[in-house]
């Protein structure tokens, strides 16, 4: 009897284990696709709304190298939660299928088309201003060559309040131009391979002699990407992070 009991009591917890994923799952936000205007050309974005029908500040989301398709299901999550905590989020889509051809084929796209890319966020970014649930600020977070873009996008952008560098660096295509850089939140592994954590005290550098020293958080022991994984105790710290620095900058009183 005590042995049949302990089996229901198991089963009966790993349903209401399993019942609890599925509960979390479900509580994310479900992005919207659209494409938003832009000069050169319309950009692909995935849309999630934040609870309400408040004004609130939007954030776009910008991806590293590999595009959002290597890590698609983390992304939509962590931009669920950034919707969450009350800004409309868009993950955008920068690449055209020429730039991703162009880097599966080795080119330096990065380099070549760095400028063109930074105008296509700053048009994108423009455009969620004039949303009817705009409060008419906008943010930009980045991961690795989306960090790069964020930096410089920001620089040549005044509607452009704040930025969040995962793991990025100092535009190198934009570097002898830019004079100014908005607020910025740098997070960095010290065991980044990729982008060595150098890069990030460099940034730090820079903004600082442009007379906006950001803030910066380096994790001892991680590599780069690690921010991707909300379920990892440093990715839900540098999210907690990111949220704390971009409120103030984004909200209105």
């Amino acid at each position: 009897m005590k042995i049949a009991l302990v089996s229901a009591c198991v089963v009966a917890c790993l349903t209401l284990t399993q019942a609890a994923a599925e509960d979390t799952k479900a509580a994310d936000i479900s992005g919207i696709d659209l494409q938003i205007p832009a000069k050169e050309h319309p950009v692909t974005a995935i849309f999630f709304p934040a609870p309400g029908a408040a004004k609130r500040p939007a954030v776009m989301m910008l991806h590293g190298g590999g595009g959002w398709a290597p890590q698609i299901d983390s992304a939509k999550h962590y931009a669920s939660e950034l919707a969450k905590a009350g800004f409309d989020v868009y993950m955008l889509s920068y690449y055209t299928e020429e730039d991703e051809a162009g880097r599966q084929a080795g080119e330096d796209v990065f380099q070549e088309r760095f400028t063109a890319w930074a105008h296509l966020v700053d048009d994108a970014a423009d455009w969620t201003l004039k949303q009817k649930n705009s409060n008419g600020r906008v943010g930009l977070l980045g991961f690795s060559n989306g960090g790069i873009l964020t930096a410089g996008a920001g620089s040549i952008d005044t509607n452009i309040k704040a930025g969040v560098v995962y793991y990025g660096a100092v535009p190198s295509a934009l570097e002898e131009t830019i004079k100014k850089v908005p607020p910025l939140l740098i997070l960095h592994g010290d065991a980044d391979k990729v982008i060595p954590v150098r890069a990030a005290y460099e940034l730090q550098a820079v903004a600082t002699k442009l007379k906006s020293p950001p803030e910066i958080k380096i994790y001892p022991g991680e590599g780069h990407g690690f921010g991707g994984d909300l379920s990892k105790p440093n990715a839900q710290d540098a999210f907690q992070r990111a949220v704390a620095f971009l409120k103030p900058k984004l909200q209105t009183k």
